[in-house]
């Protein structure tokens, strides 16, 4: 039983404050758009529209394609039953001979009239549901000469079908979910009906989950299955996607588990964060496959749920549009028409959200101007005192751009973002503020940054735009730098603009504003995603990774070669960011509030610069299969000088000698037998005299 259509699940709920996070092991990318798939022993079979791939996931990290085979029209739903692949889709089911996965060999058709969304094979019965086409009861006892037994057209709404003799579940577009008895299929009957939310129902031995309406999950026995008696209901569980032993997969803005009590009653047991709709889900050993429409297929361990630097975490209504911190205060404006709110941090352990006091309007964006902070609803800026940062005091307010919904302060200017303007405000005191110039500009505008007197902004799949405002009078475009896709935020550091993208951080060179230049990318994985801005915390940039919920460290010392320093895969999906000391301060695309320390993770003493200009760093970092070790130092006494490769364990691994003017060694992962080492992570040391530093790398294979 697989599902049949997409359903975009309303992010208007509340976000669960879910202990348990679990983290993404690996991707794989997709051409065209995912539909489905079905996972047998190690092989998984992915649908892409027009292409079944084979691949092989003995090692789920790592999927390899095993073939690709071109469909005869847009597939829909898979079934693979002893090396048979049943395929529905545009006006036909095709059988398939998979016994050897490189070579699938096409063995017959069943034309079927509209689209075939949804398959069941039981018993050398094969039942299709098809929408407007009815439902299907075809003979594949022979998979080369299959036989249509029945057709009923008349049942032209249904999407999804699965069967427990002599019962069919069948889910009709928008309706309930029907109970057919097909004892005799010439003349089957309906005998029952249940209410069915979605085109999401499971079956798993003698159960029935059906995701019902408010987004309850009912649980039935289904021993006979003609008169399902139900076990239990809960609320807020979403929409079930697959049962292994006594776990519940299911889907809401994520894949949420739970476990299933001998009462059937459900407890959470953690979480997993993807804004990706999910079209297929297979789950063996607690490894999931999540099939995803346009990003590929996402590999999710699910058995060990990470979240060990989590010490404190509160929910937040919706996700949250803007974030900013004073002292033991986090605002947070939200859109969707949520009122905004306060988290207070002076517990970092035990944070609260409370609601912003006194306020009348949404406001969706804050910006801080000494202890003064701004904000912005529809149609008016408001200021107010922070003296108590929890009950911030009104003082004042303005009108401004109706719609407007961003705000940011240089120096004593207020700068405010609406989709067609920008507008120039002087801040004469928290009482006053006087419009000093405008500038006219079309876009979806979605981060922005200030320094020196110019304006960084970004257009979403246009790129970023600066603005000189030395004359605030005078505002003026200099330079458009063009990005594609969405920009989530921007940071600047010393005069480099480091951008929050979608398929990276990219680091640009500001020093001529005017001229800006590229130096470099980062981006940890194929499928990285980054919308919070980055955080600069001396030589180490912290960069949250949106698609696989990690953490990067990066020393920044070179910022021309960032170098990964550590990494942390326990975290949530991070919209915004803040750091506070050693702790930071994240807003979560569907799990609210949480604070994480990053004690043992950020390595500023380590990374300092060294006075006399030595440095030390390998490149690429990870790195597959060599990585070219970087090396400058002074030192009185460096004839002995040589570079040691150490492992995890601290086991010597490979030792180097080093000559004079050589300034790089290439290291092929290799042990001194010139055998070759496992994946993981190696240290490598360098010795100069008076110079000594030690440097971490990470080889992936």
């Amino acid at each position: 039983m697989k599902k049949a259509t997409v359903l975009i699940f309303t992010l208007l709920i509340l976000f669960s404050n879910t202990e348990a996070v679990y983290h993404k092991i690996g991707h794989y990318p997709a051409e065209y758009i995912s539909v489905d798939g079905e996972l047998i022993g190690d092989n998984l079979y992915l649908l892409e529209l027009d292409i079944m791939s084979i691949l092989d996931v003995s090692n789920p990290e790592n999927p390899e394609l095993i073939s690709t085979t071109t469909m005869y029209s847009q597939a829909q739903d898979i079934v693979v039953q002893d090396d048979i692949a049943y395929i529905g889709g545009g006006g036909r089911i095709d059988i398939f001979d998979v016994s050897n996965p490189e070579n699938p060999i096409h063995l017959s058709m069943i034309p079927v009239t509209y689209w075939c969304v949804s398959l069941s094979v039981k018993n050398d019965m094969l039942y299709a549901a098809c929408g407007q086409g009815g439902l299907y009861f075809v003979d594949v006892s022979n998979p080369q000469s299959p036989i249509i037994e029945a057709h009923y057209e008349e049942f032209w709404r249904s999407i999804l079908i699965d069967v427990v003799w002599p019962a069919a579940y069948v889910q009709y577009f928008e309706c309930g979910l029907h109970i057919f008895n097909i004892e005799d299929i010439n003349n089957i009957t309906q005998v029952g009906e249940l209410p069915s939310y979605t085109d999401y129902f499971i079956i798993n031995e003698e159960q029935l989950y059906i995701n019902a309406e408010q987004n309850f999950i009912n649980i039935f026995d289904i021993s006979n299955p003609l008169e399902p008696v139900q076990l239990s209901s809960l609320e807020g569980v979403g929409r079930p996607l697959s049962v292994e032993e006594n776990i519940l997969y299911t889907r809401g803005t994520g894949i949420d588990v739970f476990q299933i009590n001998d009462d059937f009653e459900l407890s959470p047991l953690g979480m997993y964060d993807s804004w990706s709709n999910i079209e297929g889900f297979m789950v063996s050993d607690r490894i999931a496959f999540d099939v995803t429409t346009w990003e590929g297929m996402q590999i999710i361990d699910l058995s060990d749920p990470l979240e060990e630097k989590c010490i404190g975490s509160c929910e937040l209504p919706i996700i949250p549009d803007d974030m900013d911190h004073f002292e033991n205060a986090v605002y947070f404006g939200f859109d969707y028409n949520e009122m905004a709110g306060i988290v207070d941090v002076s517990d970092l352990e035990d944070p609260i959200y409370l609601p912003f006091p006194n306020a009348e309007e949404q406001l969706e964006s804050f910006t801080l101007w000494n202890d003064v902070l701004f904000a912005k609803d529809w149609f008016n800026i408001y200021s107010y005192d922070l003296s108590n940062p929890l009950e911030p005091e009104l003082l004042n307010t303005f009108e401004s751009i109706p719609g407007g919904d961003i705000l940011l302060t240089m120096e004593d200017i207020l700068i405010d973002f609406d989709y067609s303007e920008i507008k120039f405000y002087s801040i004469v005191s928290p009482f006053e503020i006087s419009e000093i110039s405008g500038y006219s500009d079309i876009g979806l505008k979605t981060a922005e940054e200030a320094k020196d007197g110019f304006v960084y902004y970004a257009i979403s799949q246009q790129g970023i735009k600066i603005i000189n405002l030395t004359d605030p009078e005078n505002p003026e475009l200099v330079e458009f730098y063009s990005i594609d896709g969405f920009v989530g935020g921007m940071k600047i550091n010393d005069n480099i603009l480091y951008v929050s993208a979608e398929s990276g951080v990219i680091l640009l060179d500001i020093t001529n504003p005017a001229s800006i230049m590229f130096i470099t990318s980062i981006q940890p994985h194929e499928d990285s995603e980054f919308t919070a801005p980055v955080i600069i915390d001396g030589n180490d940039l912290i960069i949250a990774d949106a698609s696989w919920n990690e953490l990067f460290i990066y020393d920044i010392s070179n910022p021309t070669v960032p170098v990964l320093v550590n990494n942390y895969r326990g975290c949530r999906r991070i919209i915004k960011m803040i750091l506070v000391d050693d702790y930071l301060l994240t807003g979560n695309s569907r799990s609210g509030f949480a604070v994480m320390s990053l004690d043992g993770l950020l390595e500023s003493e380590e990374n300092e610069i060294n006075p006399c200009g030595s440095y030390l760093y390998n490149y690429p970092n990870p790195f597959n299969p060599t990585t070219t070790i970087s090396f400058n130092f002074t030192a009185e006494n460096a004839k002995d000088t040589e570079l040691v490769i150490y492992n995890i364990k601290g086991q010597k691994i490979k030792q180097f000698s080093i000559f004079n003017n050589q300034s790089s060694i290439v290291w092929d992962g290799t042990d001194e037998n010139n055998q070759l080492v496992s994946s993981g992570i190696y240290f490598y040391k360098l010795d100069a005299g008076e110079f000594s530093q030690t440097r971490k790398m990470i080889l992936l294979k």
